[in-house]
């Protein structure tokens, strides 16, 4: 019996050290912005998006190096290359503090124009596309009343030590009723 309950617990051991040593994925989003246009609160504007990022110095927090996907306003850093350009020049993450990162992207859109998005956390963000007789731009900026919803995205080791500790408790329950 004794056995049982030390392989049990060394198996929940090793998911738990599994799911701290994965690279974590977080989705984030901002609300509440000031238009550049007329200088009006918005309190429903949202920008929002996703990253991946893996401490490699165990900091418990997170900076430029160790950003391994950045996705902003549905724009892919893995997607750039050609005619889609994009850097994330500064980049900084702590899980118990602030978010903050800079990011940028243009597409060229063969013959007709082009598009540009920016994001810089506290300052502004915004979009502006080009056509041949056309152009839109909207650039919204922070507020004190901006606040960013933060939170991480289970990783598969997450739920396989959530389903492990469910069969443990089950099983332990089961073996009482007997």
């Amino acid at each position: 019996m004794m056995l049982k309950k030390m392989l049990g617990a060394a198996a929940m051991a090793l998911c738990a050290v599994a799911a701290q040593a994965a690279p974590q994925e977080y989705e984030w989003t901002y609300t509440g912005f000031a238009d550049l246009d007329n200088w009006w609160w918005k309190p429903d504007v949202t920008v929002s998006g996703r990253f991946v990022a893996d401490d490699r110095n165990a900091n418990g927090t997170y900076d430029l190096s160790e950003v391994t996907s950045f996705d902003y306003d549905g724009f892919d850093m893995s997607t750039c290359g050609g005619a889609r350009e994009c850097d994330l020049k500064k980049f900084s993450y702590d899980p118990a503090g602030a978010l903050s990162f800079d990011f940028y992207a243009s597409e060229s859109f063969e013959m007709s124009g082009g598009a540009n998005w920016h994001i810089t956390t506290g300052q502004s963000w915004g979009r502006a596309v080009t056509y041949p007789t056309d152009s839109y731009f909207k650039i919204y900026l922070w507020d004190p009343r901006t606040t960013l919803s933060i939170t991480p995205v289970p990783e598969p080791q997450t739920w396989l030590m959530l389903g492990v500790g469910l069969l443990a408790l089950g099983a332990r329950a089961r073996s009482k009723a007997r």
